[in-house]
């Protein structure tokens, strides 16, 4: 239990910072405002067949939001077989995935670039709560936010096999694969990996914020 804690800490802490953080989020209230709008239970039922037309607007018009039908066929199912309306479906589709999942890209990301735990927490901070996901939040944008957090996590996949077939060499090893704490990309062989923690932690914050 100790080892366990002493590895996965930063997870640990950074979850309940997110819930302190949106805990008003825990709840299946109805949240309205900038392009975040309230959708009954029959109209997300009406997602499971995919249209190009949109006939929920006026007049009906040409859907110049096809691409999201994976996600709306994913609210369509909530609706289908919980019959909540928008209100379930994106507190378990967006709201409450990414309330934990930001600072656990972000901590992953960092941790593929630093070696410290604590420079990894303090990057995987100004990953969740940068200004700019803050500001497009509160206008309804929380998809992008979590289209972020994935991409967080696609670059942590990929970044150590990339940086070592640049220099020529096979892909890393994993700590899973060589017996150590598992899930977390060895970097202890990367440039500057022996730097000392304030750098690092700097090195960690300026990168996972971008």
């Amino acid at each position: 239990m100790r080892a366990f804690l002493k590895r996965r800490w930063p997870l640990l802490v950074g979850a309940l910072l997110a819930l302190a953080a949106y805990w008003r989020w825990l709840n299946f209230g109805t949240f309205v405002h900038g392009d975040w709008s309230y959708q009954s239970a029959e109209l997300l039922r009406s997602y499971l067949v995919p249209s190009a037309w949109d006939a929920d607007h006026g007049f009906g018009s040409p859907n110049l939001v096809l691409w999201r039908a994976p996600y709306a066929f994913a609210q369509g199912v909530v609706a289908f077989v919980i019959g909540g309306s928008s209100s379930v479906a994106d507190k378990l589709l967006v709201f409450w995935p990414l309330m934990l999942l930001l600072p656990y890209a972000g901590y992953r990301l960092a941790r593929t670039l630093v070696t410290s735990r604590l420079a990894a927490f303090v990057g995987s901070l100004a990953f969740a709560y940068n200004t700019y996901f803050l500001s497009i939040d509160t206008q309804g944008h929380m998809l992008i936010t979590l289209a972020s957090a994935f991409a967080a996590l696609a670059i942590a996949k990929i970044l150590p096999e990339a940086a070592m077939g640049a220099q020529g060499q096979g892909p890393r090893r994993t700590e899973r694969e060589a017996g150590d704490s598992p899930d977390r990309v060895s970097t202890a062989g990367w440039p500057g990996a022996g730097a000392p923690l304030p750098q690092r932690a700097y090195r960690s914050f300026v990168i996972a914020g971008l």
